[in-house]
């Protein structure tokens, strides 16, 4: 009679297991659907890697400029499910290894996403050779440590730029900082 006890118990502890971890992957998934990636990201971590976890997993290190944890968590995406990934994975793969300089092995991936070849460095190079640079840029004293940027003028005497300086905003789920406000 014990024993019946403990399996029936080690069943319901299972099942109960089972259920919550599938319940905290459809949290997850609603999140990721909601471009709460910040907040998704820490759900998926957790969960096992299966092909939809690994590519929503990506995706939100992807949306967050998480670019490492994108990059490793993609690699190993292509590794374990290779060639059923959809094309579009290879694309922002790509553009994460091209935002730490892996221009090599993102071109790789570019050449599978349009179907033709691509050179990244050569395509710099040539921009840089062809763009003017009329332009100087200097590193400006600000004590401020929240985002400024996007400086654009009005008329001869006014500035306008966006910043999250205002930390009493609500914030905005897809990254977890305080929502813009322009100044």
């Amino acid at each position: 009679m014990k024993k019946y006890i403990y399996i029936v118990a080690s069943l319901l502890i299972i099942s109960n297991l089972s259920f919550a971890q599938k319940s905290n992957t459809k949290r997850a998934n609603k999140l990721f659907e909601m471009r709460a990636y910040t907040q998704a990201a820490e759900l998926y971590e957790d969960k096992e890697r299966n092909q939809d976890v690994l590519q929503n997993l990506a995706d939100s290190y992807y949306y967050n400029s998480s670019l490492q944890k994108a990059i490793k968590t993609y690699r190993e995406l292509f590794i374990e499910y290779g060639d059923s990934i959809d094309i579009e994975y290879h694309f922002r793969y790509a553009q994460a290894l091209k935002g730490v300089q892996n221009y090599d092995e993102a071109d790789i991936h570019l050449r599978r996403y349009y179907n033709a070849p691509v050179n990244t460095r050569e395509f710099i190079e040539n921009t840089e050779k062809t763009t003017p640079h009329t332009f100087d840029l200097e590193q400006i004293e600000n004590s401020n440590s929240k985002s400024d940027f996007g400086l654009s003028f009005f008329g001869d005497n006014k500035v306008a730029f966006a910043s999250a300086r205002n930390q009493e905003n609500p914030s905005y789920s897809w990254n977890e900082l305080p929502y813009l406000d322009l100044y």
